[in-house]
């Protein structure tokens, strides 16, 4: 039976230079909007010292990017996962099936 590789969705952080599990990924943002004046050691896409509004700031500019792309959910997700041939094939076949579909 094929299944599709069991992963956690991760996300690089180019600030840390660091791959980040969703749920770290979300700590961090919580924990920026609790303390938007607090000075933090880096941000999420910088390396110097940012404060809790300045990481907000770069996650909501995170998100408009993200959105602005206007790539398929199913060809982004490569971006925010860490690299695996395996998962790749999969995502690779899913979207062979639904551009497939969608000509039918």
């Amino acid at each position: 039976m094929n299944s599709i590789p069991k992963t956690r969705p991760m996300i690089y952080c180019p600030g840390p230079d660091k791959w980040l599990t969703l749920g770290q990924y979300v700590q961090v943002v919580r924990t920026a909007k609790a303390n938007l004046d607090r000075e933090f050691k880096q941000g999420i896409t910088c390396w110097w010292p940012c404060t809790g509004r300045d990481v907000v700031k770069q996650f909501v500019g995170g998100v408009e990017d993200r959105i602005n792309q206007a790539r398929p959910y199913l060809e982004r997700m490569i971006d925010f996962t860490h690299p695996s041939p395996q998962r790749e094939a999969v995502v690779d076949g899913l979207i062979a099936d639904l551009r497939k579909d969608g000509e039918q």
